[in-house]
C-alpha cells in the first residue's frame, strides 16, 4: 500500500503510518459516523501476501481477534472490529 495518505480504507480513513513489520502495517486512522461522530484509533492492516500464502495463519489471526475482543484489561489493547477490505 503506497497510496498517499489520508485515504479511505473500508469504513475508516487512514491518516498516517504508526509502524510496520514483516506481517502488518499499523495506521493512525479515523472512524467517522453520523452527526459528526469521529473516533481516532490504531488500525492494523495485515499484508495481503501473509494471509494469501498461509490459511492457518489467517485463521489464527481471526481467532486472536475474537479472543481479544472478549478481553478487557488495562494491559491488553481493546479490539473493536476486524474484517476484510478488498481481500
Amino acid at each position: 500500500m503506497s497510496d498517499p495518505l489520508p485515504r479511505p480504507f473500508g469504513r475508516y480513513t487512514l491518516q498516517s503510518i504508526l509502524g510496520e513489520g514483516g506481517m502488518a502495517r499499523v495506521y493512525r486512522a479515523r472512524l467517522d459516523g453520523p452527526s459528526g461522530f469521529a473516533k481516532t484509533l490504531a488500525l492494523k492492516v495485515v499484508h495481503r501476501d501473509v494471509t494469501a500464502r498461509d490459511e492457518a495463519l489467517k485463521q489464527a489471526l481471526v481467532t486472536e481477534a475474537r479472543i481479544c475482543g472478549l478481553m478487557k484489561h488495562p494491559n491488553v489493547v481493546d479490539v473493536y472490529d476486524f474484517g476484510d477490505v478488498q481481500g
